[in-house]
């Protein structure tokens, strides 16, 4: 058989590289090989072809996707050749090469080349306004037989289509879709070239009209050739201005480009030249001062540099003209220029024009006592001052409104006092405008001065951004790194002074200080009470020792304003208190310039946390990829998880795989889980900003789309959703990692007959909230969310029930006892805030008014919606009923609402509602509270601390200082309620202390009872250390409300991978010796969980040292070896490991039995090994104590781990131990 050099499966497929060139690999199919696979990635769309060739026997082709389904298949019969063509996405691909009968050498020719250009009307390459010549390069054959290219013509223009570059016959057409409908009708075809050969192809069209045309470029016959396709585009100049010229008779005038002007896009001013066709009869047209004739020529540029001018013959004419054509060279326009003549009146006198003198930065009004113009013609209201210039340094008004270029004002203006001058306060000391007044015949140019007397100018200082967080007992924050000090008329702040002081909240352990970053140049330093910049002392500094005292910086001479802007970036805050007040601080900045003048008082918020809100934030997503089910990609940050449920729909012939697992344990609960993914998108749509700026934008949205794809992948029919895979009962029996899964898991489904509006309304809302939450990011998804949004909606409101009356088995876990009105009006909401569409908002206010009517005493989770819903409809109605609600229900939870009731609280300040899962509670209304305050009203503040406080409770605000998310703060859960953290081998639930792994970011169940005591770490109370989805949901959105406003940054390369402890290990004993023989008793373990894992091909050995038995003249056959018991594998003989040291090993080989953590027989299997000397060797030949093997064993029925039996799989694959050295 010939040498195989391509894989025979999926996972050990040879990979390929492919490119333009065609690419071939040889090899070999038949009775001993019969499949061959290769793969190969595309790293962009690309028209594929692939052939199979040099056939002598039958085989096909086949060509699959990423996850290994097939795609195209070419099955010819007998020795023909195989192919196939088309055009494949970015992804990666795997090629199935197999025998159909006989043995057959082949060759797999591939080739896949880049397709840039559309392939339908309506996918063409968008090449947008086109001017001048572009090139584009691209590939058309049997896989890729049409490109369209669209472009767009502004004006009227000639279009030039060349293609070249051919290797084969192709062909081009210019198209016009004159109906818009992406369809090519007829007549819409404007031109084709269709030369034969490898011939260019030409397309020349003048005068095409603006608009959009599109290129098509096709192979003739089903041949491949690349091409170049040149565009070429001349547009036509435009006449943009001929408005004529004006002009007093016997005068002369410039023609300037404002008065006529020719533009062409691709044609400078100097290539548009204008020729008389007919010249004036009442004047002269001169340029550059000299006269033209009729033929003669100027250009655009002339006109653009005032060198064509008119000159009137002083005849008593009012008008003239000249007819002339404009022309770039390739396209000519005809038109008229209008000349009007002016009867000439008597001149005006400009009797007063005297300088303004005011103050700098001020305003003055500019009276006829300084401008004055007379004409005894012409009333005061008639005489128009037109400004030719405006003033540099500061700005005109007319009654207030300021005055722009080409504006004019009358000399009545001047007379009543409306015209006036405001100095921008800029250092200057002069200023003018120049003008020009006319009596409507005549016009008078001159310029106005304006004198400027220097005041002093108060510095200026800006603070970037508008509050700074600084999370107590951690290192101090610098206040503004940004911010800025100018002062426009100092060059230094000698006598000057920056006070810095607490003017809200300041306390006794507040702090403000500079921060000393060294005496190099740019850097501000500090040495005893003086400060330095570049090393040069720049002032002195005290206070700032408390919250009360000011920090105060006394400036000298070398405080320029560079110096004081870097000083003011290194002001720092920090708290010293262990148990430092969280209330919001607020510190005023103030300088002075030591010349009088003082700066606004700038203020900045410092937000007191004593968390790290990025942190939290980071690890609260970081939840859900523990919980993930499926197939993990490759970037799933939990290295102790692995791929499970891949059956998942099986039994119903689905792909039901992914998704998310409800809790600690492995069933995939529908209804909460949809309900988990609206809360977590709808957090990540208020507080995009803080996801964003917090670097936990990716994993939020990947988050949202895992579970959103699996809801998608439920959705199999428009009235059709699978609600839940896996048996609640049967789950709950298996303590155990997800990966180790055997036990059968039924798919449940909703549908026409079995309806559950409940649970189709909550899959609705979660993909309308996914569908806003992708809309800027990914428009095709987020489309597809909404598409299957409303169907999923109209499903539910068609028809009615409870899911838990259709699926019983989640009756017993997740009985939807509040009814499915809920889910409607919420599925509505989302729905109407997702499209705009009104009928939507009707129905969910209907739902509202008919069904519920106001608030209860409870809050959103995964059963009740009506909480939430209210708060949507608030948000988007503005109404006051749901105002009033909201606000009444924030009430129950703060202060109390208007019947008097109140929510419990437990002495440390947990708002306590439920005794299962009670943060849950307190945490989804946080969540609630925060999107109120924000969007819609918080009264003095009291939602949003609501807010902060249950927050902070959660995280370790509470009397016993402890965290209630697991791996984050002071004393944090280490035994929640889960089967994966937990990864316990013997399948019980108490082994063990602690959990072999940390559930990051898992929010438990929290106190049983309004007590802050009544909380145990225990894996076994499902009620206060349960953890699920719906618990992380709206806590998660909450966590980025307190990171937006408190700050904390993530942890930088988190989650560091865990380091697994032992997982295949053997422990062993000598159960039994004599002078002639040892039985060693081991048992091989499976404890894996990293992720944990069966085998069926692991192995030991044991090493035995043979010295003394060569040294008395004896060999290996002469020692025996034998198998007491290995009742699941089998023991072999001595093999050689190191012959000249006589070293041996006996494999116990338990190939075929199945090691699995799952209960207690099932992760182990023990053998019990016989070693000796046969009975004619003396006894001085046996001496086990030099064996490798024997080192560290426990003796009788103690068994001890030892490294020195190591455990291989598959035969060679060492797992653990050491070797002998």
């Amino acid at each position: 058989m010939p040498t195989d050099y391509a894989g025979n499966s999926l996972s050990r497929a040879k990979k390929i590289r492919l490119t333009s060139q065609v690419g071939t690999y040889k090899d070999w199919v038949g009775s001993s090989d019969t499949t061959d696979y290769y793969k190969f990635d595309l790293t962009t769309r690309s028209s594929f072809d692939l052939s199979l060739t040099g056939l002598t026997a039958n085989a096909n082709i086949e060509l699959l996707n990423s996850k290994g389904k097939v795609i195209l298949r070419s099955a010819k019969s007998g020795k023909s050749a195989e192919s196939i063509a088309t055009t494949l996405e970015i992804g990666t691909y795997y090629i199935r090469t197999y025998r159909q009968s006989g043995n057959t050498n082949y060759k797999l020719n591939l080739s896949a080349i880049t397709d840039s250009a559309g392939n339908t009307l309506s996918k063409s390459r968008n090449l947008g306004n086109l001017i001048g010549t572009g090139t584009y390069n691209d590939y058309i054959g049997k896989s890729d037989p049409n490109d369209y290219y669209r472009f767009n013509l502004s004006n009227t223009a000639s279009v030039n289509v060349l293609l070249n570059g051919l290797s084969a016959n192709a062909n081009v057409q210019l198209i016009y879709d004159a109906n818009r409908n992406g369809i090519i009708d007829t007549g819409e075809i404007l031109r084709t070239s269709a030369n034969t050969g490898r011939t260019s192809e030409t397309i020349n069209l003048s005068n095409l009209a603006a608009g959009t045309y599109y290129v098509r470029v096709y192979p003739s016959g089903s041949i491949n050739t690349k091409y170049n396709l040149n565009l070429s585009v001349n547009p036509a100049p435009i006449v943009a201005t001929n408005s004529g010229l004006t002009l007093n008779e016997g005068t002369q005038s410039t023609i300037t480009n404002s008065l006529l002007q020719t533009t062409d896009l691709n044609n400078t001013a100097t290539q548009l030249t204008y020729t008389l066709n007919s010249i004036p009869t009442n004047g002269i047209i001169f340029r550059n001062g000299i006269a033209l004739s009729l033929g003669q020529t100027f250009t655009q540029a002339d006109l653009n540099n005032g060198l064509i001018t008119y000159q009137h013959n002083d005849s008593e004419t009012t008008s003239d003209r000249f007819n002339f054509r404009v022309s770039d060279g390739v396209h000519t326009l005809n038109r008229t220029f209008n000349i009007r003549v002016n009867p000439v009146n008597d001149v005006p006198i400009v009797v007063t024009n005297t300088d303004l003198i005011l103050d700098e930065g001020t305003l003055t009004t500019l009276t006829n006592t300084l401008l004055q113009t007379t004409d005894a013609e012409t009333t005061a209201a008639d005489l128009i001052y037109t400004l030719d210039s405006l003033p540099t340094n500061g700005i005109l008004f007319r009654n207030g409104i300021a005055l722009s270029i080409g504006q004019t004002f009358t000399q009545a203006d001047l007379n009543n006092g409306l015209i006036a001058y405001q100095h921008n306060d800029s250092e200057t000391t002069n200023d003018s405008f120049d003008f020009r007044v006319s009596d409507g015949v005549h016009t008078l140019n001159r310029t106005f001065n304006i004198t400027i007397n220097p005041v002093n100018d108060a510095p200026t200082i800006s603070l970037s951004n508008n509050h700074v967080s600084y999370i107590n007992n951690t290192e101090a924050v610098i206040i503004n790194s940004s911010a800025t000090v100018s002062d426009i008329d100092s060059t230094n702040l000698e006598n000057g002074t920056l006070t810095v002081q607490f003017t809200a909240n300041g306390s006794s352990g507040d702090r403000l200080h500079i921060r000393n970053q060294g005496t190099e140049a740019g850097l501000i330093g500090i040495s005893g009470n003086t400060v330095t910049y570049g090393g040069q002392i720049i002032g002195t500094f005290s206070g700032g020792n408390d919250g009360f005292t000011p920090l105060i910086i006394t400036f000298n001479n070398n405080a320029t304003t560079t110096a004081t802007q870097a000083l003011m970036q290194t002001i720092t805050y920090d708290n010293i208190s262990a148990t430092a007040s969280t209330a919001k601080r607020t510190v005023s900045f103030v300088l002075t310039d030591g010349d009088g003048g003082t700066s606004n008082a700038i203020a900045k918020t410092i937000y007191q946390s004593h968390f790290n809100y990025g942190e939290a934030l980071q690890k609260s997503i970081l939840f859900y990829e523990a919980q993930r089910s499926g197939d993990l990609p490759d970037t799933n940050r939990v290295t102790w998880r692995g791929d499970s449920g891949l059956n998942d729909g099986a039994d119903v012939g689905l792909d039901l795989t992914g998704g998310y697992y409800d809790a600690g344990d492995h069933v995939k609960f529908g209804f909460p889980m949809a309900s988990s993914m609206t809360l977590l998108g709808w957090g990540a749509i208020e507080y995009y900003d803080a996801y964003a700026q917090s670097g936990q934008l990716p994993y939020i949205l990947d988050a949202v789309k895992w579970g959103t794809d699996y809801i998608l992948k439920a959705h199999t029919a428009p009235n059709e959703f699978w609600g839940q895979v896996g048996d609640g009962n049967t789950d709950h029996d298996f303590w155990g990692a997800p990966e180790l899964m055997k036990m059968e898991r039924p798919a449940f489904k909703i549908d026409a007959d079995n309806p559950g509006s409940d649970l189709a309304g909550e899959a609705a809302a979660s993909l309308a909230a996914a569908s806003i939450l992708f809309k800027s990011t990914d428009a095709d998804y987020s489309d597809l969310l909404l598409q299957h949004a409303i169907q999923l909606f109209n499903f539910a409101d068609t028809y009615r029930g409870k899911y838990s009356d259709s699926i019983i088995d989640a009756a017993e876990f997740y009985n939807s006892s509040s009814g499915y009105y809920d889910e409607l009006m919420w599925g509505a909401a989302w729905l109407y805030k997702a499209t705009g569409n009104t009928s939507y908002l009707n129905k969910a206010e209907t739902y509202y008014q008919e069904q519920f009517g106001g608030l209860g005493l409870g809050t959103q989770n995964w059963d009740d919606k009506t909480y939430g819903a209210a708060v949507l409809l608030a948000q988007e109605t503005g109404k006051a009923q749901y105002r009033n609600d909201v606000e009444d229900w924030l009430n129950y939870w703060t202060v109390g609402n208007q019947n008097g009731d109140r929510v419990t609280y437990t002495p440390g300040g947990l708002a306590w509602l439920n005794e299962w899962g009670s943060l849950r509670y307190s945490a989804n209304t946080a969540f609630l509270a925060f999107v109120y305050s924000d969007t819609v009203n918080d009264v003095n503040n009291r939602y949003s601390d609501f807010g902060t406080q249950q927050i902070s409770y959660i995280l370790g605000e509470n009397p016993n200082q402890r965290s209630y998310m697991v791996g984050f703060g002071n004393n944090s859960p280490q035994n929640p309620h889960h089967r994966g953290a937990h990864s316990i081998w013997n399948g019980d639930i108490s082994t063990l202390g602690n959990n072999r792994h940390t559930l990051y970011g898992a929010l438990v169940g929290g106190p049983t009872a309004p007590d802050d005591n009544a909380y145990t770490d225990s894996r076994m109370d499902y009620f206060a250390n349960e953890v699920t989805l719906d618990y992380n949901a709206a806590f998660t959105g909450a966590l980025a409300r307190m990171y937006r406003d408190f700050g904390g940054q993530p942890l930088s390369n988190f989650p560091t991978p865990d380091v697994p402890d032992k997982e295949f290990f053997v422990e062993a004993a000598v159960s039994d010796a004599s002078d002639r023989y040892t039985v060693i008793h081991a048992k091989i373990n499976n404890q894996s969980a990293w992720p944990a894992r069966s085998s069926s091909d692991l192995s030991f050995r044991y090493f035995i040292d043979l010295t003394e038995v060569y040294k008395a003249g004896y060999s290996t056959k002469d020692v025996y070896v034998q198998s007491d018991y290995t009742p699941g594998g089998t023991v072999g003989g001595l093999t050689p490991w190191d012959t000249k040291k006589h070293l041996y090993y006996v494999k116990v080989d338990f190939t075929g039995t199945e090691l699995v953590p799952g209960n207690s027989t099932s992760y182990w299997e023990e053998s019990k090994i016989r070693l000796g000397i046969r009975d004619y060797v003396p006894t001085s030949a046996w001496n086990p104590a030099n064996d490798w093997s024997y080192q560290n064993l426990g003796v009788g029925s103690d068994l001890d781990i030892t490294s020195h039996i190591p455990v291989y799989e598959f035969g060679t694959n060492l797992l653990f131990g050491q070797l002998p050295v």
